[in-house]
């Protein structure tokens, strides 16, 4: 891969003019033939390099007196700078040896993470005539490609020159300096007294290293960057660090594509390649890291560094440079393994020894005979020496891991015995540490600072681990516990041949310390007032919340997880509300749950501002959600986001599971934003955990941080590995698809379980959930005594609340519903529903009204409702009980879902009927969880005029009334608006949509809430009727004008049929459905929409079965012929079509429905 902004030259099959020969051939002094690669470089073997085009001059090129002046000149600069060029870069144990700068600065190689960014001018140069070398700053490159590692991989050896892109020379000895200072005592790869002679020699003559050598430049500028502080580097080069970086880093990638990286058997080039990947893990995400240093590892085996070079002949300055090279990549690839969340694999076949240790002043290309290890001093491999140790120990304790956390069959003996074998390994460590090191750090060296707290940070790290960190508050039986877990999902999975066990197995840890250290519930009464809300909104990894319900006691046996998606299971394939106690929400479309969650929050904030009264804090339960990445694309959970973050809901707490796992595979297919920041933006406090799968400390102190915040709904960010210890965990395959039986077993057998056996549970992990769940038990009984003792207090708050609980609403509430006599004005259905909650809203407290952006046009606000807003805007209350939704449909309807299971209040929205279509699957999923959730849509017809197609919602009744458990209803007149509110406000169990019109409608002649509240009845009646009209809503008074048109112009009898609600008609008795759809007549339907699922009800259908149009309402009614006229004229052609038959009612069917 080439680019135009690196380099300006790239021979290509023949050197131009201004590259009259090559290097070789100059100094041989040989006529070239110019071609690439010359034919004399051909002939010699030699690698062919031509000299960077140089723009032409107008002056005459100089002798090399005046380049031998500039490098004195160069020389002058470093002397001034406090380097002495003429110095040897040795070093040595002593005080004298080479200092770490700012201590412990060397430790954070990994900290920074830069980014391109721009590059101005660059004033570093101050020499004109050195304007070629200020490329490596100049804002030419500001263009360049996102940097993701791939140009080593897949770009081409070639033979570009990138003399470009070095530093001057003053930068290059300062960034030399810092290498030495910060990076070479943590690596110790290269020969630092050899390296910096080769370099005085390749300043002069950049434009003519070899490309290893160029490679390795590069990659020590990168490492010294990366070690410096952003000051540090502005001040010394005037420019952003993370632009350096991105410069350098890219550099390095082009250096290693040139000089064939994948087929080198050039150890300098290896040596620049693992330096790189040193500056690189701050960068790149996990598993690019762990590929790019097993990409090291195949190389060093290619290299044969696998085997000793005194075994090979080789020198003994070779033999030791190819030690050091070949353990820091497999210490290296070691660490990255399982940072990645891999386990390491056994050492690669070799017979290497381990590095001598000795000085680099100690060894040179020259010697015969190795020099003698100084193990009764401190040497310059000390922190190498160090890592070596902790090596070794790790390869003597083979089972060391595996050994701490113990399986459920192990007896208590047994388990006492490990640990103390492990307690001696860890003894014997510490040992060793400080005989080889820790008695030689002199804590005036700055390096001896950092090696003495890094390996007491070892020995410290190690004997927690042994434990399990039981200091912390955790123990071997927490292990146990999330290794049960994730093994009960594989075993779920496995049994069903269906599931998802990544997301379980990965989220294991989270999940464990949320239950287990901060979750308030009371497992044998689920519905506990005050218990903390759980919504996992990746619903696809059901099986974790179930084996959690399980563990802790819920009503969800053993056998019941066996049955995970069976038919009729406790169990099913995503977590459903209505079938398994402890389950708050339905969840599985992504998205939803975490938008139920705000909701849940929203109740919970309103209902403690009503009835918390001081000493009396009833309700301070928090909402906890775990989603993922497909939760964190939904549009539905950005809406909700962007409104929880408005409201500031200091009561909700979001883990985002983030493993970059779909079933597409990796997610930055298709995802790289930066998810923290936009839930910034959003108003959230945002946590990150980097290391899910083992760090349970971090965990729970970031929930403890987040809970710690009252201003901000908090959002962590925990990375995990899907499928945590499956071959294909970190990968698809183990997202949506049960384990294959041989990796099931060896998840069994790394977790200490017999893969013989399935579902087990060990006791220790039952005894230990068991003492969460009685705390919690304990937890509802305080309450319970509080509340009794309220009861005395608040009266009738606590008579409120305890009929709210009950699901009963206030005695006679429905006495405040509006009636209508015929006589009275024509008024729009929206604004009878208006009048409705200005009737209702002061004896139906629990009702909460709102609306996504349209209040004035849907009419969904009393008049002295006040806003539910945070106090401190100064425009409403936590008490408040009308919720400004924007324009968020889709939220809306997922929000109100959560609202609705709180289980303290009714919510009510509104939005134009047309656009509750955003919001479909909200409100599919409110029938299917059976919660009671009112959706005021208004607009419903083709009656809203003006706006035409794109808001006249032709197919919308068709699409809802398919929906089972959802009741739609389209009223008439007032009195069916009153029932319409009736029966929404008594169906606990099931959602209602209530479509309101526009434009004015007269009150019926014969309606009555009670006739409205069957669903269906015969409003004008006729009994000598010749046709029967059915209609809804608005249609339904065009439809009586009809009657009285056929009766007057064609003398024709018509019966006219109101159905408001198909679902409530339905439901009554097949008699009465009879009595007012009767066989021997033609029945005719008619409604401005879609006529489909009308012939239930209807021998013939009239309606519009295309997009509507713009105009006045009625212009458009008349162009559809949705008239008296038109209807008469249907209705006489269903007279003629069933001349001389008796047709039976379509009520008549050969069998019923399942329901």
């Amino acid at each position: 891969m080439t680019d135009s902004n690196i380099s300006t030259t790239t021979p290509t099959g023949s050197a131009t003019a201004k590259h009259p020969s090559c290097i070789l051939c100059r100094k041989r002094k040989v006529k070239c033939d110019r071609k690439y690669p010359c034919s004399n470089c051909i002939k010699a073997n030699a690698e062919c390099i031509f000299r960077e085009s140089i723009p032409a001059r107008h002056h005459k090129r100089r002798a090399e007196h005046a380049l031998l002046s500039r490098l004195r000149h160069y020389e002058s600069l470093l002397r001034q700078h406090g380097i002495d060029p003429g110095d040897d870069a040795t070093t040595s144990g002593g005080a004298g040896g080479s200092e770490v700068q700012h201590g412990m600065s060397a430790l954070k190689l990994m900290e920074s993470k830069p980014t391109l960014g721009t590059l101005e001018d660059s004033d570093c140069i101050s020499d004109d005539s050195d304007a070629e070398n200020a490329d490596y700053l100049s804002p030419k490159h500001e263009s360049e490609p996102l940097d993701h590692g791939y140009n080593i991989l897949f770009s081409s050896p070639s033979n570009e020159t990138l003399t470009s892109l070095h530093p001057d020379p003053v930068h290059i000895f300062k960034l030399w300096q810092v290498f030495l200072e910060n990076v070479n005592p943590l690596t110790k790869i290269i020969h630092a007294p050899m390296l910096q002679q080769q370099m005085l020699n390749a300043i002069g003559e950049l434009n003519s290293i070899g490309k290893g050598m160029e490679a390795l430049l590069f990659s020590i500028y990168s490492c010294a960057l990366l070690s410096m502080t952003d000051e540090e580097a502005y001040k010394e080069f005037g420019r952003e660090k993370s632009s350096l970086q991105a410069r350098f880093r890219m550099a390095t990638q082009k250096a290693l594509a040139n000089a064939g990286l994948l087929k080198t058997t050039d150890l300098v080039l290896l040596q620049a390649f693992c330096l790189y990947i040193v500056s690189c893990r701050s960068i790149y995400d996990r598993r690019t890291i762990w590929c790019l240093s097993g990409i090291a590892m195949r190389i060093a085996q290619q290299m044969g560094l696998h085997r000793d070079g005194s075994h090979l002949g080789l020198s003994v300055f070779e033999t030791e440079m190819r030690r050091r090279v070949w353990w820091h990549i497999i210490y290296m690839d070691k660490t990255i393994t399982r940072s990645s969340g891999f386990i390491s694999a056994p050492l690669p076949a070799n017979d290497t020894h381990y590095p001598l240790n000795v000085n680099d002043s100690d060894l040179h290309p020259n010697m015969k005979e190795p020099p003698i290890e100084r193990n009764d001093i401190c040497t310059d491999m000390i922190f190498i020496l160090l890592i070596q140790e902790l090596g070794k120990w790790q390869e003597r304790q083979p089972k060391f891991v595996e050994s701490m956390f113990s399986g459920p069959e192990e007896k208590a003996k047994i388990r006492e015995e490990k640990a103390q074998r492990r307690q001696k390994a860890v003894d014997d460590f510490r040992a060793v540490i400080h005989d080889k090191i820790i008695r030689f750090c002199d804590p005036s060296i700055p390096l001896h600072i950092v090696v003495n707290a890094s390996a007491h940070t070892i020995v410290s790290t190690i004997q927690l681990v042994a434990f399990h960190i039981a200091i912390m508050g955790y123990t071997e039986v927490d292990q146990l516990a999330i290794n049960t877990i994730r093994v009960l999902a594989v075993d779920a999975t496995s049994k069903a041949n269906s599931g998802h066990p990544g997301a379980p197995m990965g989220l294991a840890p989270a999940s464990h310390v949320l239950f287990s250290k901060f979750l308030n519930f009371n497992p044998k009464n689920p519905k506990w007032a005050n218990r903390d809300r759980f919504v996992l909104s990746n619903g696809h990894g059901c099986m974790l919340q179930y084996a959690l319900l399980h563990l802790f006691g819920y009503d969800l046996t053993i056998d019941d997880l066996k049955a995970f998606r069976q038919l009729d299971s406790k169990t099913p394939g995503h977590p459903e509300s209505h079938d398994t106690p402890g389950i708050e929400v339905t969840t599985g479309p992504l998205g939803q749950g975490f938008s139920n969650a705000v909701g849940l929050a929203i109740a919970q904030a309103h209902t403690a501002a009503v009835f918390n009264k001081p000493g009396y804090d009833l309700f301070n339960n928090y909402t906890y959600t775990i989603f993922g990445d497909g939760c964190a694309m939904e549009g539905v959970a950005s809406e909700a986001a962007s409104t929880a973050g408005h409201l500031k809901l200091g009561n909700l707490i979001a883990i985002y599971d983030d493993n970059h796992i779909s079933i597409d595979g990796d997610t930055k297919c298709a995802f790289t934003e930066d998810v923290l920041k936009r839930f910034e933006a959003y108003g959230w406090h945002t946590l990150e955990v980097k290391d899910g799968d083992h760090d349970l400390q971090s965990i729970e102190e970031a929930i403890h941080k987040a809970k710690q915040v009252k201003d901000k709904p908090t959002v962590i960010k925990v990375t995990t590995t899907i499928g945590f210890g499956s071959k294909l965990q970190g990968t698809g395959g183990v997202h949506g698809n049960p384990l294959k039986a041989d990796d099931a077993e060896g998840v069994k057998k790394a977790f200490g379980f017999d893969p013989s056996q399935s579902f087990v549970v060990p006791q220790e992990v039952y005894d230990l959930y068991n003492k969460t769940a009685s705390a919690g038990a304990a937890k509802e009984q305080e309450w319970n005594n509080l509340l009794q003792k309220y009861a005395g207090e608040y009266k009738s708050e606590h008579a409120d609340l305890t009929r709210r609980l009950a699901g009963k609403l206030p005695e006679g509430w429905e006495k405040s519903l509006p009636t209508y006599k015929p006589t009275d004005a024509a008024v729009a259905s929206r604004k009878l529903s208006e009048t409705v909650l200005e009737k209702i809203y002061s004896v139906l407290p629990e009702l909460l009204s709102g609306s996504a952006d349209l209040t004035g046009s849907n009419n969904t606000r009393w008049k002295a409702a006040v806003d539910f807003q945070p106090p401190e805007y100064g425009i409403g209350e936590w008490s408040g009980r009308y919720l400004r939704y924007g324009v968020r449909e889709h939220s809306m309807g997922a929000i109100m879902n959560g609202l609705a299971a709180y289980g303290t209040v009714i919510p009510a929205g509104g939005t134009f009927l047309n656009f509750v279509s955003y919001a479909a699957g909200a409100v599919r999923l409110s029938a299917l969880s059976q919660v009671r959730v009112i959706w005021v849509a208004t607009h419903d017809s083709i009656g809203l005029g003006e706006d035409g197609p794109t808001h006249q919602p032709i197919e919308t009744l068709a699409h809802f009334r398919a929906l089972p458990n959802l009741m739609v209803w389209r009223p008439a007149d007032g009195n069916e608006t009153s029932a319409a509110y009736y029966s929404a406000l008594t169906s606990k169990h099931t959602p209602s949509i209530l479509a309101l019109t526009r434009q004015n409608l007269p009150q019926l002649q014969k309606s009555s809430i009670e006739n409205g509240l069957k669903g269906g009845y015969v409003a004008v009646d006729a009994p000598d009727a010749a046709v029967a009209i059915v209609s809804t809503g608005s249609e339904v008074s065009i439809a009586i004008d009809a009657a009285q048109y056929l009766k007057e112009k064609h003398g024709v009898s018509a019966r006219v049929v109101s159905i408001p609600c198909f679902e409530v008609f339905d439901a009554q008795s097949k008699e009465y459905r009879l009595s007012v759809l009767p066989d021997g007549i033609p029945i005719l339907s008619v409604e401005a929409a879609s006529t489909l699922g009308w012939e239930r009800y209807s021998h013939e259908q009239f309606g519009i079965n295309r997009f509507g149009a713009s105009g006045p309402y009625k212009k458009v009614y008349e162009k559809f012929e949705i008239t008296p006229e038109g209807i008469s004229k249907r209705a006489l052609a269903t007279i003629e079509f069933y001349k001389g038959v008796k047709p039976r009612s379509p009520i008549n069917r050969a069998f019923q429905q399942l329901i």
